[in-house]
């Protein structure tokens, strides 16, 4: 159950067990910084570029075929890092490529203790 929900869960064998256990927990909440992460990749406007591939643990929802992802992640705690690993096929460009942008990219959450959405 706690894997399905993205939670955590605790073994108690002894009951002297029963309060690190529950102060860990604890501390787990008070850490997270952002919660219902949504993460949008999508190609940037006259762009010529494939996005390959897309390499996540978080579940990805294809809204334009290989041009633009909606990413959702749970929570985030203080300090963590995620990774999300994309393949992109550049097909050739006029332009030198640090002048063309890539990828539009952005992110909306609730910011767990105030309680408010940012984008």
């Amino acid at each position: 159950i706690a894997e399905l929900g993205n939670g955590m869960f605790y073994f108690v064998e002894k009951e002297d067990n029963i309060a690190p256990a529950f102060s860990d927990c604890m501390g787990g909440l008070l850490s997270v910084v952002a919660q219902n992460i949504q993460l949008k990749i999508g190609i940037a406007p006259e762009t010529n570029v494939i996005i390959k591939e897309l390499h996540t643990p978080f579940k990805v929802e294809e809204v334009i075929k290989r041009k633009k992802f909606l990413i959702k992640i749970n929570d985030l705690y203080s300090e963590e890092t995620k990774d999300i690993v994309l393949v992109l096929k550049l097909l050739p460009v006029s332009a030198p490529l640090s002048q063309v942008p890539v990828l539009d990219l952005s992110v909306k959450y609730l910011r767990h203790r105030q309680r408010e959405c940012r984008d």
